[in-house]
């Protein structure tokens, strides 16, 4: 069965190489496997950090517009990954990942940013 997409959801060529991606988790497993598969959907630029001490300089360096990272870090609460984000370029899209989310959880990331 072929689905026809609604044009509004639908990237061009342009607005897919204008995607790069920064993924932050501690599980190398699902680092790779969030990587693999955003090259698969043609995004071209995507990097993988463990923590957010070394997705700092990836920020820096390739100005990404969008960061997804794990809100279950070890280390490191998902509203302080926010804040340093943020301090460092505000236009980035961040977006948090949990394997099993609570609904407190789901409000804390909302008003977080």
């Amino acid at each position: 069965m072929i689905v026809n997409k609604p044009p509004e959801l639908l990237l061009t060529h342009r607005q897919r190489d204008s995607i790069s991606v920064i993924i932050v988790d501690d599980d190398r497993v699902a680092r790779t496997n969030l990587n693999h598969t955003l090259q698969m959907l043609g995004v071209k630029e995507c990097y993988i950090a463990a923590d957010l001490t070394a997705a700092v300089p990836l920020i820096v360096d390739h100005k990404p517009s969008h960061l997804i990272f794990s809100a279950e870090l070890q280390d490191t609460p998902p509203e302080f990954v926010l804040k340093k984000v943020f301090s460092l370029d505000n236009s980035i899209v961040c977006i948090p990942a949990m394997r099993s989310p609570e609904v407190d959880d789901v409000f804390t990331m909302i008003s977080s940013g």
